[in-house]
C-alpha cells in the first residue's frame, strides 16, 4: 500500500506540492498524462476539523512558546492529513499546466 496520493489510472505518486498548493487546479500526471485535480471539498473536510480544534484550544493558550508549538503541531497535522487522505480525481474541463 502506497502512502500518499497516486494517479487513479497508473498509480504514479502525485508530487507532494500538488496536495498542498493549487487545490482545485488541473495538472497532468507525470507518467500517463491524465489531467487530474485535487478536490476542494475533500480539502475542506480534511482541514476544517483540525482548524476548529486549533481555534478552540488557542483561546486557552498564552502567547509565546505554547502558542507557537501548538501552531506548528496543527500546521504539521494539516499537511500530513492532506497528504494521506486527499486523492486526485480526473479533472473535468479547463486548461491544464504541464508541470
Amino acid at each position: 500500500m502506497a502512502l500518499g496520493p497516486t494517479c487513479p489510472h497508473c498509480d504514479t505518486r502525485v508530487p507532494f506540492r500538488r496536495t498542498q498548493f493549487g487545490i482545485g487546479k488541473a495538472f497532468a500526471c507525470s507518467d500517463c498524462g491524465t489531467r487530474l485535480a485535487m478536490s476542494r471539498w475533500r480539502g475542506f473536510l480534511v482541514t476544517f476539523p483540525i482548524l476548529t480544534i486549533y481555534m478552540l484550544v488557542r483561546l486557552r493558550l498564552s502567547d509565546g512558546l505554547p502558542f507557537w508549538l501548538w501552531t506548528a503541531a496543527m500546521v504539521t497535522s494539516v499537511v500530513v492529513m492532506a497528504w494521506l487522505f486527499m486523492k486526485p480525481q480526473p479533472a473535468e474541463s479547463g486548461a491544464c499546466d504541464a508541470n
